[in-house]
């Protein structure tokens, strides 16, 4: 979901097939501003905390003023993270970057000059979410990165000499509780 073309929600609807047998969906926030969602006309998802925090990248190449080379840049911005997961059964698995974003956008009305949105996946499912943006501040345009998880297990992002992110394991009650940032429902059992 997009708000003024900057993304504000993922989701995932998938199947079960083996050990479970039912469907899920899966939602995060892509903002640092309130969301909440509805179904069938009921409240089913009130998020008021922050769904991610924004880091200035102040290390970064200065921002090119052509869409193209800013896209290069993007790529190897995000190039030089890693992301690694630890499930709940403490094994730990880097996660593959898709270089391509998944989203591209621009946002006048939020000083965004240009935006993407990547990802870090197992196998081809998302597992974090990187939004990279320009801005322009002060006459001078920016970069910003955020990044949150698509799952309730951990997950560090770290560049070469840093940590950048971390999400710890959620507990199955917060990631129920449908006031967090990432939730799930389970939709059916199957037939």
């Amino acid at each position: 979901m997009t708000v003024d073309e900057r993304p504000v929600v993922a989701g995932s609807l998938y199947q079960w097939y083996s050990p479970h047998t039912h469907r899920s969906h899966e939602f995060v926030s892509l903002t640092a501003d309130a969301v909440s969602g509805e179904y069938e006309g009921q409240p089913v998802w009130n998020v008021q905390q922050p769904g991610i925090t924004w880091r200035e990248l102040n290390d970064a190449p200065r921002p090119s003023s052509s869409p193209t080379v800013r896209l290069a840049q993007m790529r190897q911005i995000v190039s030089q993270y890693s992301c690694q997961k630890t499930d709940r059964a403490g094994l730990t698995n880097p996660l593959r970057l898709l270089r391509q974003p998944v989203y591209r956008y621009q946002c006048p009305a939020h000083d965004v000059v240009d935006g993407a949105l990547f990802t870090f996946v197992q196998g081809t499912d998302p597992e974090v979410w990187i939004l990279l943006e320009t801005r322009t501040i002060d006459g001078e345009l920016a970069w910003r990165l955020a990044a949150t998880r698509m799952n309730s297990i951990q997950f560090v992002l770290t560049s070469p000499s840093e940590e950048i992110w971390r999400g710890d394991v959620l507990t199955w009650t917060d990631v129920k509780s449908r006031k967090g940032a990432y939730t799930t429902y389970r939709v059916s059992e199957t037939e």
